[in-house]
């Protein structure tokens, strides 16, 4: 295909699909924003498709088949150990937050002690200390997708528990 008769079906595609994209998009994540990027990420690949010179007999199910392994993999990148309703909560970790030993410091550590000895081992190693699932792997002796697990059954033990405080 001659790069103008590319740049053409691109076009016609993107004019055609992208307000539908979007909306499969959207109705999959709930985040405009998301949907956006998700969409702009799926003709983004569809390009590169079209330029590898890979024929594309039906356009819409390789679009509508993108987007989906694109929200496939959003969701497997969004992990439940974010550290994020620890910060809302004022509780840092690192390096900054040990040097400056402050009360919020010494607060998420007083909450991770309080999780069960299996978790506890593996969440302190992985935000306090700053190890990869890797290196606590190699710590512990297990595999890196039981630390893994452990790290995401963790934090969901420990978000539950912080979400518990700051409600009541």
């Amino acid at each position: 295909m001659q790069k103008h008769a590319k740049e053409t079906s691109f076009e016609s595609w993107h004019h055609e699909y992208a307000d539908g994209l979007f909306r499969f998009c959207f109705s999959k994540t709930s985040s405009r924003d998301v949907a956006l990027d998700l969409t702009q990420e799926t003709f983004m690949r569809v390009w590169d498709t079209l330029h590898s010179g890979k024929h594309i007999e039906n356009p819409r199910a390789l679009i509508y088949t993108i987007a989906r392994n694109l929200i496939i993999d959003h969701y497997r990148k969004k992990k439940p150990d974010s550290l994020d309703v620890l910060h809302d909560a004022g509780i840092e970790f690192g390096e900054k937050a040990q040097a400056e030993n402050s009360t919020a410091y010494n607060d998420a550590l007083r909450v991770i002690n309080t999780l069960p000895e299996v978790y506890r081992e593996a969440v302190y190693l992985r935000y306090v200390e700053e190890l990869k699932p890797r290196e606590i792997a190699e710590i512990t002796g297990e595999t890196v997708n039981v630390i893994s697990v452990r790290i995401t059954r963790g934090m969901q033990e420990l978000r539950a528990r912080i979400e518990g405080k700051t409600k009541t």
